[in-house]
């Protein structure tokens, strides 16, 4: 049974709806957190790598995919390496930050299923700090502000992209 549509999204030059369950509606919304301006406020000082919500790993798999980080406007990639989830990276700046969404994403029933997409935050320091997760297969998404919550997407995030080498999305 088809969703009703919640609004529609750009992609390929051709416009598709938006679900409620197809993630895509969060993933281009800048909205800023009490956290998040902690640590923008806080990482030129180097008092939130304290909380080792970073993720290095992340960091060089995508420079390793080719994500512009010093990117001035948004873009997409997406890479396609069957039989595994296609894997997309969109990209785009948020004051003097840049917004990266990573997802895995199949079809089911006509909507876009993530699994999973994250959101990081590309700071001018060269920090990649976890926003956001959502898994919708599982019903899942967490955007909690708290610095347990950031550290344990870290480190999934860490162990995702060690699955996206080991499948090969990364080509040598």
């Amino acid at each position: 049974m088809a969703k009703t549509p919640i609004g529609f999204y750009k992609k390929d030059g051709s416009t598709r709806p938006i679900t409620a369950s197809s993630g895509r509606h969060r993933s281009h919304t800048a909205r800023p957190t009490t956290l998040s301006k902690y640590l923008n406020e806080r990482s030129s000082e180097g008092k939130a790598t304290r909380t080792g919500a970073y993720s290095p790993r992340m960091l060089q798999t995508l420079k390793d995919l080719g994500v512009p980080l010093n990117a001035k406007t948004s873009g997409h990639k997406k890479f396609v390496n069957k039989p595994y989830m296609d894997l997309n990276i969109d990209w785009w700046p948020e004051g003097k930050n840049l917004r990266i969404a990573v997802a895995h994403n199949s079809i089911q029933e006509g909507d876009v299923m993530a699994d999973p997409d994250m959101e990081f935050r590309y700071t001018p320091e060269g920090n990649l700090i976890p926003m956001t997760y959502q898994n919708d297969y599982a019903g899942k998404y967490d955007d909690s502000e708290s610095p347990a919550a950031i550290r344990s997407r870290a480190q999934f995030s860490e162990m995702w992209a060690k699955n996206i080498r080991a499948q090969g999305f990364i080509k040598r």
